[in-house]
């Protein structure tokens, strides 16, 4: 059937206005979303108005050019804008992980804060610098703390090893922390220190739970026998106690590792700091040295707690449940040489013989 050219013209026109209708609509669905989220959006918006004036003038396929080319500019601002986000909130978020763990992360933060402002007014391209600078800190200051903190690990590892602590999995995660420095992933290996430092902490806290359990069998025993404990029950209090704040340092401990202020002294033994030495440092502003903080455990000024893989408790601890153990063999020894001394005692049972 022959059709004339007006009317294939004029289904093809029709066509060519619905398509553009249809991405218009679709550019100020997107247009009104993109605003929502804080999107300036004023680029795509001139376009949209290019278009809605080639409706008015009937040319649907500049219309629907235009409109298509209003959806792409709309979907690159979002697209970039999600992509730049995600990156600030993984900076953010991380940390926020090593502000937890106690580090003094201000400098990161106010660095994170520009990117923030710079992704708001839209400067895209000023965004990255911000970001890479951000991350390299990040680095430097992770690279710093294991550069420090790796070489005593080792250290409280032969101590909790001597103690007779099952220290497997924080050196296996020590191994993996000296692995990641080598290879220059500085955050990972921090990672895998301070998880080292954790598991050393959890492998004493077992060891002290599993010698005052033991401890306390050997008492009920001997209790059993008629054998006053008292003196070893105290002990094994006092021993629990320990034990019970050593747990209230695993949820409270920070390590407060910061660059030491130069003519600074430490709070624990009065000497200063090396050069570019990293000091652990308590909420109040005291500051020790690693080794010091270790052994104090806690701030002198305020008592709070400060630093991972605290000796003081377990050490007190471990003496006092094997100075109870010393007296339960002592008391089981001369429990032993009275039941022998009774034996002797008792008089010998007479045989009587019958008359045959």
């Amino acid at each position: 059937m022959w059709v004339p050219e007006s009317s294939e013209n004029a289904d093809l026109d029709s066509m060519k206005k619905t398509l553009a209708i249809n991405m218009i609509k679709l550019c100020e669905i997107n247009i009104k979303e993109l605003q929502s989220s804080g999107i300036d959006v004023s680029s795509a918006q001139n376009m949209l108005e290019l278009a809605k004036l080639f409706m008015k003038s009937k040319k649907y396929f500049n219309a629907w050019l235009q409109a298509k080319r209003c959806l792409e500019t709309l979907d690159k601002l979002g697209l970039r804008k999600k992509k730049m986000q995600a990156k600030v909130d993984v900076l953010r978020s991380i940390i926020r992980d090593a502000e937890k763990k106690g580090a003094d992360m201000r400098n990161a933060l106010a660095i994170c804060q520009e990117a923030q402002d710079a992704i708001n007014r839209e400067d895209f391209d000023a965004v990255f610098p911000i970001l890479d600078k951000a991350f390299a800190m990040m680095q430097t200051h992770s690279r710093d703390t294991c550069t420090t903190l790796l070489p005593v690990i080792t250290f409280w590892l032969e101590n909790a090893r001597l103690a007779g602590a099952d220290v497997s999995k924080s050196q296996n995660l020590y191994e993996d922390a000296v692995k990641a420095m080598n290879e220059k992933k500085y955050d990972v290996a921090l990672n895998f220190a301070l998880r080292s430092c954790e598991e050393i902490d959890r492998a004493k806290i077992a060891l002290l739970a599993d010698l005052i359990s033991s401890t306390q069998f050997e008492i009920e025993e001997l209790k059993s026998s008629g054998v006053a404990v008292d003196e070893c029950e105290t002990l094994v209090a006092q021993a629990e106690d320990c034990a019970a704040e050593m747990d209230t340092c695993m949820k409270l401990a920070q390590y407060l590792s910061v660059r030491a202020t130069p003519g600074i002294l430490c709070s624990s033994c009065g000497l200063g700091f090396a050069d570019n030495d990293v000091a652990v440092m308590c909420s109040c502003g005291l500051g020790y040295h690693i080794k010091c903080a270790v052994y104090l455990g806690f701030c002198r000024n305020c008592n709070k707690y400060i630093c991972n893989g605290l000796f003081g408790n377990f050490d007190k601890g471990v003496a006092l449940v094997r100075q109870a153990k010393e007296l339960i063999q002592s008391l089981q020894s001369l429990a032993k040489k009275k039941v022998k001394v009774l034996d002797t005692q008792k008089e010998p049972r007479i045989k009587i013989r019958k008359p045959q």
